[in-house]
């Protein structure tokens, strides 16, 4: 059965969603090696007291848990907003 709609098939996205498709999927591939790079300098650039105490409790508990932990309940959560079940 195919699917009813590729995500790595440019001229699929942009038919139903424009312009805006390609750009997500672009995104999702060059999001994480662009935080990598670049996430640390812009953090340090912030004055947001929230953002700044949100960034080191990511930290404590990524070291804590690990990544394979921290993968899941990032797409735990992802699903339950998706769903609504997040309420």
């Amino acid at each position: 059965m195919p699917l009813a709609l590729n995500p790595l098939d440019a001229a699929e996205l942009l038919t139903p969603f424009g312009t805006a498709g390609v750009f997500v999927a672009l995104f999702a591939r060059t999001g994480h090696p662009t935080g990598r790079r670049a996430g640390r300098a812009l953090l340090g650039r912030t004055r947001g007291r929230h953002l700044s105490d949100a960034v080191r409790r990511a930290e404590e508990l990524l070291a804590r848990y690990g990544h394979g932990e921290a993968i899941v309940l990032a797409r735990t959560f992802a699903l339950r907003q998706v769903t609504g079940s997040a309420k």
